[in-house]
C-alpha cells in the first residue's frame, strides 16, 4: 500500500494501512481536548494511524494512553507515529471491546458509523474496513452497548454521529444504554460531488429507507458530523457492569 505523508494539527503523521483522517477526526481531536486532565487514562477506541490520541498526547504529556484497533496495519501505523514522536503509549489490537481491560477516564471512538453502501461509493476506506452495515451502525451499537464497562464511576466516552447512517435509529441505540447524551460539536458539509452527482440514485434510495439523512441545498447535497458525548454516571446498566 501507498505510504501517505500529511499534517494534523501541525504535526506530521504517515499513514500506509490505515485511514486518513478527516473532518471527524477533526472534531473527536478539538472534543477530546476539552476533557483531559492530568493522570487521566485515555481509550484511543479505532486509532488508525494515531492522530487523534497522539497529537493529544504530544501537546498535553499530562495523561496514559491507550490506542487499539482491529486492524494490524493500523496499529503499525500507530506504533510508528509514537516513536517518531518519542511518545510512550501502550498499544491493543481489539475488535471493539473485545481485548480491553481495566476503565479509562474518557474513551475516544472513531470506528466507522457511516453506511456500508456509502462506503462503497467513496475512496474514504481505501486502506481500512467500514463494516458497519447498510445503515451504518453495526459497530456503532457495539461502541454504546460496550463501553460502560470501560468507563470509571465519572468517565465520559466521546463519539461520531454522521447523518450517512440511520440517525434515529443511533438515538434509539443510545437511548437503550444511556439517559442522556451531550451534543459537543456539529458541523455540516457538502457531499462531494463525484459521490452525489454519480450515485443520486442510490443515494435516494438510502435516504427514503432511512439508512442515511442528508439535505439538497444549492444543487448539492448536505451531510453532517455530530460529536456526542455519553457519560458512565448516565448509563441504564453500568451499576451492573462492575
Amino acid at each position: 500500500m501507498e505510504e501517505k505523508s500529511f499534517k494534523f494539527e501541525n504535526i506530521n503523521f504517515v499513514t500506509t494501512n490505515s485511514f486518513t483522517p478527516n473532518l471527524t477526526s477533526e472534531l473527536i481531536y478539538i472534543s477530546a481536548k476539552e476533557f483531559i486532565k492530568k493522570n487521566y487514562e485515555v481509550l484511543d477506541l479505532g486509532c488508525g494511524s494515531g492522530v487523534v490520541g497522539l497529537t493529544l498526547l504530544k501537546q498535553l504529556q499530562n495523561f496514559k494512553l491507550t490506542s487499539s484497533d482491529f486492524s494490524e496495519g493500523a496499529l503499525k501505523d500507530t506504533a510508528f507515529n509514537a516513536k517518531e514522536k518519542n511518545l510512550q503509549i501502550n498499544i491493543l489490537h481489539s475488535d471493539i471491546f473485545e481485548n480491553i481491560t481495566g476503565k479509562y477516564d474518557l474513551i475516544i471512538n472513531d470506528i466507522s458509523g457511516i453506511s456500508e453502501n456509502v462506503a462503497k461509493l467513496s475512496e474514504w476506506f481505501l486502506n481500512a474496513p467500514c463494516n458497519s452495515g447498510i445503515d451504518g451502525l453495526n459497530l456503532f451499537e457495539r461502541v454504546i452497548e460496550g463501553s460502560a464497562k470501560f468507563l470509571k464511576s465519572n468517565g465520559v466516552m466521546i463519539f461520531p454521529l454522521l447523518s450517512l447512517s440511520n440517525i434515529d435509529r443511533a438515538s434509539k441505540i443510545i437511548n437503550n444504554y444511556y439517559t442522556s447524551k451531550i451534543s459537543l460539536v456539529k458541523k455540516e458539509w457538502f457531499l462531494p460531488e463525484n459521490i452525489a452527482i454519480k450515485n443520486s440514485e442510490e443515494l435516494q434510495n438510502l435516504k427514503e429507507n432511512g439508512h442515511v439523512y442528508y439535505q439538497r441545498k444549492f444543487g448539492k447535497l448536505i451531510v453532517y458530523t455530530e460529536v456526542l458525548c455519553v457519560k458512565k454516571n448516565d448509563s441504564i446498566i453500568g451499576d451492573n457492569l462492575g
